[in-house]
């Protein structure tokens, strides 16, 4: 994880604004592939070693972009998953497919507006 920080550090040139960028939308697309609670866990020491001392700058493109992640599959978070087993129990299965039709236009438009605000609050 701290090879992963220092990558990253060296990719953006330890340019702030990127690394902020970065963080919101890799984090977008980690949660959508995995659970996004275990993915943000692992993310923290990353955060952690990036982040200068009373930026939650930080933290908050982590949150942002997790959470709305979060949304864009099926398993990406298991609110999604519990919600597909109730619906499937009331007779209106909720396939992957579908969810990603309609979860993947949803997370792009709410990470272009997590976006605004990083660069409105931050940058």
């Amino acid at each position: 994880i701290d090879e992963l920080a220092h990558g990253i550090a060296s990719a953006t040139d330890g340019n702030r604004s990127a690394e902020l960028l970065g963080i919101t939308w890799v984090s977008a697309v980690g949660s959508g592939l995995v659970d996004n609670i275990p993915f943000t866990a692992a993310m923290i020491p990353v955060v952690e070693s990036l982040r200068d001392e009373g930026d939650d700058a930080y933290w908050w493109a982590l949150a942002l972009g997790a959470c709305f992640g979060g949304n864009a599959t099926l398993v990406a978070a298991a609110a999604n998953v519990a919600a597909a087993g109730m619906a499937a129990r009331a007779g209106k299965p909720i396939g992957f497919l579908y969810f990603l039709r309609i979860g993947v236009p949803v997370t792009f438009v709410s990470l272009v507006m997590a976006t605004a605000y990083i660069v409105v609050r931050y940058l």
